[in-house]
Formats: structure tokens, C-alpha cells, sequence
């Protein structure tokens, strides 16, 4: 027993290691200062809350309102309930509750690979790459940030868990799947590509009844999300002829998008679909229909981003990045699964392959870490200086860095300017208490 479980520990600590680095990189990013749409999403979004005359026409506005494109109903509750349980927003708690949704998506992925005849000891070693891609921050944009995370990185939990439920065929499974698609759609928009999959799934396996359940929650979410709907935010469509180049190239540098630049990030992308398509033909839906159906998800995900997001390099945001690690992730599950011929541990040719991308995987994150790390400390300490100025000068337009390459002057301008009295509010009533810079 002790002989056994030695050999399994390295690979638990090949695994532990990415998931104490994220999480360290997290800390030292993490600070209670609003960032970007936190003023919009959550402060003037308490504010309207505050002002509802009662319980009812308070969860009214829950269920209803919208930021930009989107109802975030599950990041504001949540941003409710801390406001009912402590009387303020902190933002440095629900910048944690985003950061932890990327165990529960590890975790998620851990059962994908998990469900199978081999040994705890091969399952522990070919998860070890799963591990160091999907915890190399790529995607620090959405983390140590409110309200990115807790639209961002929480979607895609609850898109997975009800791919992995409905493809089971237990009633109870159905049940707690058709609960996720509606945590799903009322965590972001994206969500309701996971109510289209799961019908095309559904129809393709001629389960009738549970189409009519699965399409009613769907539904519901939709009319839920048309009430008082507005197309905010949407950028105006291009030509035909660009808008349909948009559609081929774009998704490409979605799925590449960790290459950072878009003709090599489109390069990657397609060799990412091209083993899709070779995946494919070993029968993946039918034999492993979850991981296949998590892949599809991604890949509508970069259509639709590539729907409304125009421009080569929008594809490339960092934002977008946890999709492109969470699609080779689910490559490297389904050829374990589908047992293609050099994934696997239980022959020296595998171990060796295994070892390869071990190698590369740990690289890979290594570099991430730092930079995410540099970016992120950097990012906290500009937010801290530049509330520090506004403190001393409440009436200047410093409250946003402009150092954050994230919009142009003129939008900056009047962005500040909207900032200013909901930050100025939110303070006096108590909602927000920044921290003590004096410290």
C-alpha cells in the first residue's frame, strides 16, 4: 500500500505545483479597488438596488438588468448577497470568488479524464499536463477582477457541468443538468449556445421529452433576457465581404489565441481544429460524448465571438484565452480516452510522448506565470496610486489609469467622467469602503 501510493505522489505534486503558483499569482494581484466595468456592473448597479422601494421590485431588477450585451443575473447576485451579508462590496472577496471558479473547471476536467478503467496512478500522470496549461493565467485579464471573473471564468464551469450531465442518461442527471444551463445562461449570453448544443444533442439521440424540457429552460432564459433588452455596446457589423472573412479567420485566432500575435495564433488555431477533425473520426461523439460536446461548445464560442467582435485582434484578447487552454485540454482528455495510439502511460513510446509534452506544458506555464505576475502587480499598484491621487484631489480626472491599454483617450475622458460621482456615491453610502492607503 505505502509502495503504491509513493508512486503516485510525484504526479499529485506535479499537479499541486500550477494550481499553488495560480493561486499565489492571484494573492499578490488581488486588491478591494473597483477596475473597469466594476464601476457600471456592480457599484451603480448597488446604487439602482439601494433605491428599489421593496423586496420584490429589488429581485425584479436582479433578473433584469443588464450591463452592456449582457444580464449577468448570477455575478449580481452575488454581489447581493455580499452587499446583504456585510453591508458593502469588497471587491478583493469577489475577485477570489472568480479566481476559485478555475479549481472547480480543473476539477470538471479531472472527472472527464478520471472516468476510466486505468490505474489512479496513469490517471494522476496524464493529468499532470491538464494541470500546467489550464493554470498558466493566460487569461489575467478576468483575473483578480470582479466582475470579469465572476461573468467570465464562472460560465464555463457551469457550460461544462451541463455538457457532462446531459450526456448521461440518468433522470437525476437531467435534472441537474437543465439547473446548470440556467446558472449558465444567467451567469453570461454565451450560455445559451450550451441550451442550442445540448438540443442538437438531445435531437441527435432521439431523446424527444427531455428536447421540450431542455428547450423550455432555454426558453425562459430567453424571455427573461428580453425584458427591457437593449443591443448596448454592439458594434455595428461591417461589410459582407469582411463580415464573412471575419467568420473563417477570426475563430481560428480565438482558438490561438495564447500565440498572442494573429497570423501565428491563427496558424495555431488551425492546427487545433485539424486535430478536432481527426478526433472526429474516431468516432469521438459517440464514444466519449462529453469531452466532445465541451470541445463543440468552445468552438461555437469562437464563432460567436467572431460574430460580434470584428477586428483580427480582437480574437487575440486576453479575456478570450481560457477557452483556447480549456480546447487543448479537452484534445489531450479525448485522445487519453479514445486511446489513440501515442496518448497514454502504459508503454515507453506514451511515456515518452508524455514526458514531451510535460516538458512543454511546464515551460509554457512557467513564462505565463511570470509575466501574468508582473502584469497583475503592476496593474494592482496603479490602481492603488491613482485612488490615492483622486483621494487628495477629488475633482481630477485621475481616478482611472490610463496606463491600462484598454480604451483610447477620448473614451478614457468621458469614461472618468461618469466614474467620478458613481465612486464619489458609492463611498458616502457606504456601499464601498476603499482601503487605507495609509498603511
Amino acid at each position: 500500500m505505502f509502495n503504491s501510493n509513493w508512486k503516485k505522489l510525484p504526479g499529485a505534486i506535479l499537479i499541486a505545483i500550477p494550481i499553488i503558483l495560480f493561486l499565489t499569482v492571484c494573492m499578490r494581484g488581488v486588491v478591494n479597488v473597483p477596475l473597469m466595468d466594476d464601476y457600471d456592473a456592480i457599484l451603480q448597479f448597488l446604487a439602482t438596488y439601494r433605491g428599489e422601494p421593496n423586496a420584490v421590485a429589488k429581485v425584479w431588477w436582479v433578473l433584469t438588468s443588464q450591463h452592456t450585451q449582457y444580464k449577468l443575473i448570477i455575478p449580481h447576485t452575488i454581489v447581493v448577497f455580499e452587499y446583504m451579508w456585510t453591508g458593502h462590496v469588497n471587491f478583493a472577496v469577489l475577485q477570489w470568488i472568480g479566481n476559485g471558479m478555475m479549481l472547480i473547471t480543473g476539477y470538471l476536467l479531472w472527472i472527464l479524464l478520471a472516468r476510466t478503467g486505468r490505474s489512479m496512478r496513469e490517471r494522476i500522470w496524464l493529468f499532470v499536463p491538464v494541470a500546467w496549461i489550464l493554470f498558466a493565467p493566460q487569461y489575467f485579464e478576468t483575473v483578480d477582477w470582479a466582475m470579469g471573473g465572476l461573468q467570465n471564468l464562472t460560465v464555463v464551469p457551469a457550460a461544462m457541468a451541463a455538457l457532462m450531465l446531459l450526456t448521461r442518461n440518468k433522470p437525476a442527471a437531467f435534472a441537474w443538468a437543465c439547473i446548470f444551463l440556467s446558472l449558465a445562461i444567467a451567469c453570461s449570453g454565451n450560455g445559451f449556445m450550451v441550451g442550442a448544443l445540448g438540443a442538437l444533442l438531445l435531437v441527435a439521440t432521439r431523446r424527444w421529452w427531455r428536447i421540450l424540457t431542455w428547450c423550455g429552460v432555454t426558453l425562459a432564459g430567453a424571455l427573461l433576457y428580453g425584458v427591457h433588452y437593449s443591443m448596448n455596446g454592439a458594434l455595428s457589423p461591417p461589410g459582407v465581404k469582411l463580415f464573412l472573412l471575419n467568420l473563417l479567420i477570426t475563430p481560428l485566432v480565438f482558438l490561438g489565441s495564447p500565440a498572442n500575435v494573429w497570423p501565428v495564433a491563427m496558424v495555431a488555431g488551425g492546427v487545433l481544429v485539424v486535430a478536432f477533425a481527426l478526433l472526429m473520426r474516431r468516432d469521438w461523439y459517440r464514444r466519449e460524448p462529453a469531452s466532445f460536446a465541451i470541445a463543440l461548445f468552445i468552438l461555437l464560442s469562437a464563432l460567436l465571438v467572431a460574430m460580434g467582435r470584428y477586428g483580427l485582434t480582437g480574437g487575440t484578447a486576453s479575456r478570450y484565452r481560457i477557452y483556447s487552454l480549456l480546447f487543448v485540454c479537452t484534445l489531450w482528455i479525448a485522445s487519453v480516452r479514445l486511446n489513440v495510439r501515442w496518448a497514454g502511460f502504459d508503454t515507453p513510446d506514451r511515456r515518452k510522448v508524455l514526458a514531451g509534452l510535460i516538458t512543454c506544458s511546464v515551460l509554457f506555464c512557467l513564462v505565463t506565470t511570470y509575466k501574468a505576475d508582473h502584469i497583475l502587480v503592476k496593474r494592482k499598484r496603479l490602481l492603488l496610486a491613482h485612488l490615492s491621487q483622486w483621494e487628495a484631489h477629488p475633482q481630477a480626472l485621475v481616478l482611472i489609469p490610463d496606463e491600462l491599454p484598454v480604451m483610447s483617450e477620448p473614451q478614457w475622458v468621458s469614461f472618468r467622467k461618469r466614474c467620478l460621482p458613481i465612486m464619489k456615491s458609492a463611498i458616502e453610502t457606504h456601499v464601498y469602503v476603499p482601503p487605507d492607503l495609509r498603511r
